[in-house]
């Protein structure tokens, strides 16, 4: 239902009532809350998505960090094993 609002020296614009807007009888449950209640969803899923990418963004680096230092030291103690044992492969 739209209704006209008046505004002097101005066009006039037309304004939607939704359905939670008291219209005199009652509505039913799902005509009431639905559209609220999926934004809420919506904001919720997405919300929900980009934290996600975010932590397994920053998980990874840390697990990259802590791979990367470790296979230093394997390299590290492969250089000493070889040159102890003299030979270079």
């Amino acid at each position: 239902m739209l209704t006209t609002v008046v505004r002097p020296f101005i066009r006039p614009c037309f304004t939607r009532t939704y359905a939670t807007a008291s219209s005199g009888k009652e509505l039913p449950f799902i005509y009431q809350y639905a559209t609220p209640l999926m934004k809420c969803t919506a904001i919720a899923i997405a919300t929900n998505l980009t934290l996600q990418a975010l932590f397994n963004t920053l998980e990874y680096a840390d697990y990259r960090k802590g791979m990367d230092g470790k296979m230093e030291e394997i390299e590290e103690r492969l250089r000493k094993l070889e040159g102890k044992n003299g030979h270079s492969y």
